[in-house]
């Protein structure tokens, strides 16, 4: 637990950007669900900075999320 918190190793480093890109990816599927484009867009404020320094296959996530939800479509990890 100790190691996630202070994101010292790299696992704890991916999995805290892991954690993070989570919160924005339920916050999109909300809107979705809710048909509220841009209704968590607090969520995105938020983390927008974090995501530019996280893993690579993360920040691509982040990059793909943003674009689908800028044509307000579903969002697939495939």
């Amino acid at each position: 637990m100790q190691e996630y918190e202070d994101g010292i190793t790299g696992e704890a480093k991916l999995v805290k950007d892991l954690d993070r890109f989570d919160m924005i990816l339920q916050a999109y599927e909300y809107e979705l669900a809710e048909e509220k484009p841009k209704f968590c867009q607090e969520f995105f404020d938020s983390t927008k900075t974090f995501f530019e320094n996280s893993h690579p296959a993360v920040k691509k996530l982040c990059e793909n999320l943003y674009k689908v939800r800028e044509q307000n479509v579903q969002f697939s990890l495939v």
